[in-house]
């Protein structure tokens, strides 16, 4: 193992643990409210509450590359209107949606979905939230160079407005996962905001106008984003005057900050045993879990030597000790994982199993490729090769660094070194898995219900950073799509495929964990798509009370 750390990480950063903790005890101002639960009778309105979140988005925008990452989904939700809700265990609820489809909305040749939105859906300064709202973000995913994925609104042949609060979705055929568009962290855009198509370069760093409960107050660049109640809100009518988003990257610093009450809610860590520890920092302290969605797995680019051979692929996949890694460090919180979604038809399709831990079968695959020991190094060689790449992980992650050792230790074990990168946040996300230094990232992922598969390995783009081409694949990705008889899109065959070809290695399903002061209310984890800020509205502080001048 070399450790080493990424080049291009801010200098900001350097040191942070220690400086980001006084900064945060300097300006973050501790909302009012006291009390333990239920000691309100009903919901106060006003007040604000502040949360320590670990990672600042590279860009607001969802749909292009760097903003399909959690940060920005998590970030973004409070600001986009979308058709569907998705919230704790993948349960899916219309949203800006009048009513599910059903009936004549649903069918036809060619197959079509109608939708009817909300009367009273408008954007923050009042303009009506329309059908050609949907038709621009349409037109804008495929139109706009730099986008993520494409998936599923590539299967759109038009989106019909039939009347300003309905519009019609024709597709080319028929498509499984229709009510994963303008959802599951993505959403509908603003026509009248954006007016051009080429959304490549906006959205980076604010939002002129919110669909959603809150507006973007402003961004400070390292520090913090403040979002204000929403003036012109629809549906429910959030409870609390503001939300402050604090940057914490360290989790220890953010279990200190909540202990202190100078942040009310921990956003969801990649750290070991938060729930407990969360608990232990605050008397009874409102700690919420929720599993699904979420999962973790390494992402290997298959373009880049030495993971460009099938056989290195598959016997790092049988080097690892999943089952261990989540016995003795993620525990309670998670499960392994055994394929590489965490969409709901992954607990169907355990394609992965075939690859429990078995160092022989690693070795042979090995040898088999070439790579043999070479005496007292750890690594194998190959005509004067070193059996070595680099994996990468965000470094105050304290959970991922962890299991990147363990698995560094189980791929020593067959002759496979691993060179781990420590990278900030928005360097990973950013610019290091565009890059060609990429070879494997250790990653957390949150999908939509229907999956992610044909975004990630079977289309490609952006989102596709392992460079997986696989027409077989791709064949039956969009078999699977064309099943509207089957309750669960996803099917086995392109499972199977995935897990011949090795892409990524899922590990395991990792519990979502939010903790809040017992002051709070409504606050709940959510392992979707759309992240923790899922029910932001509904949030309220006893005592409520509108936020002091100093934390303005």
């Amino acid at each position: 193992m070399r450790l080493g750390s990424g080049s291009t990480a801010p200098s900001r950063f350097i040191g942070s643990v220690a400086a980001g903790a006084a900064l945060a005890l300097t300006l973050v101002a501790c909302p009012g409210g006291s009390g333990g639960p239920g000691s309100s009778a009903s919901p106060a309105r006003g007040g604000e509450i502040v949360v320590a979140y670990p990672y600042e988005p590279t860009t607001l925008n969802p749909f292009v590359f760097g903003g399909d990452a959690p940060p920005t989904r998590d970030l973004a939700r409070p600001f986009m209107p979308e058709l569907f809700r998705i919230g704790p265990k993948g349960e899916r609820v219309p949203s800006l949606l009048a009513a599910e489809p059903s009936g004549a909305d649903l069918g036809g040749s060619p197959f079509g979905v109608r939708l009817r939105l909300r009367n009273d859906a408008v954007w923050s300064d009042g303009v009506p939230i329309t059908a050609a709202d949907l038709r621009f973000t349409w037109q804008a995913v495929m139109r706009s160079p730099g986008i993520a994925s494409r998936d599923g609104y590539d299967r759109i042949a038009d989106v019909v407005v039939e009347a300003p609060k309905i519009a019609r979705l024709v597709f080319h055929e028929p498509f499984a996962r229709w009510r994963d568009l303008f959802s599951a962290g993505l959403g509908v855009l603003p026509q009248h905001s954006l007016v051009r198509t080429d959304i490549s370069k906006a959205l980076v760093r604010s939002w002129p106008v919110s669909g959603g409960p809150f507006v973007l107050k402003s961004w400070t660049p390292g520090l913090e984003m403040v979002l204000d109640r929403n003036p012109h809100p629809w549906g429910a009518v959030p409870l609390v005057d503001r939300i402050r988003i604090q940057f914490v990257p360290d989790p220890v610093t953010a279990l200190a900050l909540f202990a202190r009450h100078r942040v009310d809610v921990l956003g969801p860590y990649f750290a070991a045993d938060l729930a407990r520890r969360a608990r232990a920092s605050i008397a009874n302290a409102l700690v919420t879990t929720d599993r699904g969605a979420t999962w973790v797995g390494l992402f290997l680019n298959v373009k880049s030597s030495p993971l460009d051979d099938v056989r290195v692929r598959r016997a790092l996949a049988f080097a690892i000790d999943r089952a261990a890694i989540v016995e003795g460090l993620v525990r309670q919180e998670g499960e392994v994982l055994d394929a590489p979604s965490g969409g709901d038809a992954a607990r169907t399709a355990p394609s992965f199993a075939q690859y429990a831990y078995a160092p022989s079968h690693a070795d042979a695959l090995l040898r088999a490729a070439g790579w043999r020991p070479a005496g007292s190094s750890r690594a194998r060689h190959k005509a004067g090769n070193e059996l070595s790449f680099t994996v990468a992980a965000v470094s105050d992650d304290e959970l991922a660094q962890r299991v990147l050792r363990a698995m560094n230790a189980e791929a020593n074990g067959v002759g496979i070194d691993l060179n781990l990168t420590a990278l900030d946040s928005t360097d990973l996300w950013g610019s290091w898995i565009a890059s060609s230094r990429f070879q494997a990232a250790l990653l957390v992922e949150r999908d939509p219900p229907g999956g992610a598969l044909r975004a990630r390995f079977g289309i490609a783009g952006e989102n596709n950073i392992s460079g997986v081409a696989d027409a077989s694949l791709r064949e039956m990705l969009d078999a699977s799509d064309r099943r509207l008889d089957d309750a669960s899109p996803a099917v086995e065959a392109p499972f199977g495929r995935i897990a011949s070809l090795v892409p990524v290695v899922p590990l395991f399903r990792l519990d979502v964990v939010v903790a809040a002061r017992p002051s709070l209310h409504e606050i709940a984890a959510d392992a979707s798509a759309d992240g923790f800020l899922w029910n932001c509205e509904r949030w309220w502080v006893e005592g409520g009370a509108s936020p002091s001048p100093t934390a303005s």
